[in-house]
């Protein structure tokens, strides 16, 4: 019993809880009230859950005083068992690009999506296995940006609750070397002082934040680091005149690019 609005209540609901992939509490369920008399203190009530209308997963399965939602009158742990069809696609972008990848997770009697499951990602390129952890959201999904190297890897996505059966799915990723484009800028200085040589690297919109640009001038090799899609470098022209000069980008991750300007003194 409940003190609530100085009567004794004794109605109660159960409920049924979820934790989603924020870490949040989230009720999926509220059974009809179950009523009894003021003076009624002891009674058993049972309650049946129709046929699939309960998912697969771990629930908080929770009794509620009708008079006062904040009152728990008592909980326990439901797991639910059931079969699962994790539906996902093969991956094919460019390094950095940002495009995600989606998977979806549906309950296989029903063809509902599945809430709040954790889904295992194995990624695999041949010489090392990495592990993730997903939880589904709402409409029984989760989506990310996968993040590696350019190459090929295969992820295999299973579910992780034991109580969940769902065969395994294994699919590619391929991550291709992004295009780029590297501006060489016009600098000049005066005789016995240093000229600034500078390069701009940029790949899909974005500053290049990785590699390396050469520059070449007057017969000399210089090799600087792209930081925010900038390489500059400080050289020494003795003779008053103007220098071509070129600039070359190259990294493992994207397609080399090439670009020419002068330097004069």
């Amino acid at each position: 019993p409940c003190q609530t609005y100085a009567l004794n209540a004794y109605n109660f609901y159960f409920a049924l809880i979820q934790i989603d992939e924020n870490g949040d509490f989230v009720p999926v369920f509220k059974s009809q009230t179950f009523s009894s008399s003021a003076g009624r203190t002891v009674g058993n009530y049972n309650y049946k859950f129709a046929a699939n209308s309960v998912a697969p997963g771990i629930y908080l399965l929770a009794a509620y005083n009708d008079g006062l939602d904040t009152n728990l009158m008592d909980s326990t742990v439901l797991k639910a068992k059931g079969n699962a069809v994790i539906s996902a696609s093969d991956y094919n972008a460019d390094y950095n690009s940002g495009q995600s990848t989606t998977v979806k997770v549906t309950d296989k009697n029903t063809g509902k999506p599945l809430k709040f499951l954790e889904v295992k990602a194995v990624f695999n390129d041949g010489t090392e296995s990495v592990s993730k952890y997903f939880i589904t959201d709402s409409a029984g999904q989760f989506s990310y940006v996968p993040r590696f190297n350019v190459g090929t890897c295969t992820v295999t996505y299973s579910s992780n609750l034991a109580q969940v059966s769902a065969a395994a799915v294994k699919r590619t990723m391929v991550i291709n070397k992004a295009q780029t484009t590297t501006t060489a800028s016009k600098v000049s200085a005066y005789q016995g002082y240093k000229v600034t040589l500078k390069a701009t690297v940029k790949s899909q919109g974005k500053n290049v934040n990785e590699g390396k640009v050469t520059f070449k001038i007057n017969g000399k090799t210089y090799s600087v680091a792209v930081k925010n899609g900038v390489a500059t470098k400080k050289v020494k022209l003795s003779k008053a005149k103007s220098y071509k000069y070129t600039a070359t980008f190259n990294d493992n991750n994207f397609v080399k690019s090439v670009a020419s300007s002068t330097a004069t003194i």
